[in-house]
């Protein structure tokens, strides 16, 4: 698919995650990490809402299964952050992406 790769030494994940925002080509960033999935609903959403381009950024619920089960009744339920804003509209931060 042309993906092209790029290393870099580890320092800190908000290190690594603006690196790679900086080299992004598209008009959206979307942080995904390698052991998470988006649902059909939410690939759907996604696709609507950057077509109309209205708003800079959006908050995604992500729901953390550990082991098979969801966690709940914790900091991580809901797992509310920008997941998906404009490229340049937004920076990480430690721990999350700020706007």
């Amino acid at each position: 698919f042309g993906a092209k790769i790029f290393y870099r030494k580890f320092d800190t994940f908000d290190g690594q995650k603006n690196y790679a925002s900086d080299l992004a080509k598209g008009s959206w960033i979307f942080a995904l990490d390698a052991d998470e999935e988006v649902t059909l609903k939410l690939q759907k959403e996604i696709k609507e809402s950057v077509k109309f381009n209205k708003d800079d950024a959006y908050q995604i619920p992500r729901r953390n299964i550990i082991l098979g089960r969801e966690i709940k009744h914790t900091r991580w339920a809901p797992d509310l952050h920008i997941w998906l804003w404009k490229r340049g509209m937004g920076e990480w931060m430690p721990g999350v992406c700020k706007r």
